[in-house]
């Protein structure tokens, strides 16, 4: 098809190429092993990305670390993506979405840090101390989001199991 031998034919600039990608992924090709490869493209782009994705996380805060990881997980960005039907269920009130948003990209959601409001059974304070971006507030065991979200997973499971036929 280019009117020249396929083994004898490289790019002009592909070891140069190679050479960078190699700089900054670790991984290494030959023009023999890509042009056996199905998808290369996709290989060399997913190396590519896998590689800055590492070298984010390793100059990352504890804080932010983790938060690529969380925003990296299957279907972490499917509320940003469903469309809002409330009959559905699908939707967000407006500053439910914005405080979720800000806690995605790592926005601070108050002023300043303060006391935990939380109360257990006994009306005793929570004692911890909620930080400017509310991250005790999703494991705060006094707090009624841990026993919503612990009764909503319970109703989801149940309802699968009677849709199964299993009671």
């Amino acid at each position: 098809m280019l009117g020249v031998d396929a083994d004898k034919f490289e790019p002009a600039g592909l070891s140069t190429l190679l050479t960078a990608h190699e700089a900054a992924t670790g991984k290494v090709h030959s023009w023999s092993s890509l042009c056996e490869e199905k998808s290369v493209q996709q290989k060399l782009s997913t190396e590519r990305h896998a590689a800055l994705f590492d070298h984010l996380k390793a100059r990352a805060t504890p804080r932010s670390h983790n938060l690529l990881l969380a925003c990296s997980m299957p279907h972490a960005s499917d509320w940003l993506l469903a469309p809002p039907i409330p009959g559905l269920g699908l939707s967000l009130q407006s500053d439910v979405f914005r405080t979720a948003l800000k806690f995605r990209l790592g926005i601070p959601l108050f002023d300043a840090p303060f006391p935990c409001p939380a109360l257990d059974n006994d009306g005793k304070a929570c004692g911890s101390q909620m930080d400017v971006f509310g991250d005790h507030a999703p494991c705060c065991h006094n707090s009624p989001s841990l026993v919503f979200r612990h009764n909503n997973v319970r109703d989801i499971l149940g309802h699968s199991a009677r849709g199964c036929g299993r009671d």
